[in-house]
């Protein structure tokens, strides 16, 4: 049985793929709307899905938005939305093609970083985290450069603590 993502669930579907190419570690945190009520059994059947081990010390962070009801949908199957085998695939594609970034950022992204540095109080070890998740988007994106919009990701998946 195929299971199939539910545009609710892009960014979670986003951080997989983010992680897997990076070898980096996600954790999944309920949303704090009280609107969008998530228990801990479906942030467990979201990890299931995904193949999330449980972490100490991620290195993304994912605050899910997504009601139960959608999150039903999610793991239900539906030919409207793409299957986890597609996501997969496009991450096997990435990896294959084994690009190299270069780590050098130009001054838009060095303001961005230490923007973020400042107002979200980021640690060195923050930072590191940071760069390698931008790495790992720019691989995605098939880019040897990193971009503020690389950045921008990154710092989204760090932004968000426990």
């Amino acid at each position: 049985m195929k299971y199939n993502l539910i545009a609710a669930a892009v960014n979670v579907s986003r951080a997989y793929e983010v992680a897997k190419i990076g070898n980096l570690k996600v954790k999944l945190i309920a949303c704090s709307n009280p609107e969008l009520i998530i228990t801990e059994r479906d942030l467990e059947l979201l990890n299931n899905f995904y193949g999330f081990e449980p972490v100490d010390d991620p290195d993304i962070f994912m605050e899910v938005f997504i009601s139960h009801d959608d999150l039903v949908s999610t793991i239900n199957p539906s030919n409207r939305f793409e299957t986890i085998d597609q996501v997969n695939a496009r991450i096997a594609a990435a990896d294959f093609m084994q690009i190299k970034v270069d780590r050098k950022l130009n001054s838009i992204c060095r303001t961005l970083l230490k923007t973020a540095v400042q107002k979200l109080q980021f640690g060195l070890n923050d930072v590191l985290k940071i760069m390698d998740i931008t790495e790992a988007i720019a691989m995605l994106s098939h880019s040897t450069e990193i971009f503020p919009e690389h950045i921008a990701e990154a710092i989204h998946y760090r932004s968000i603590k426990l």
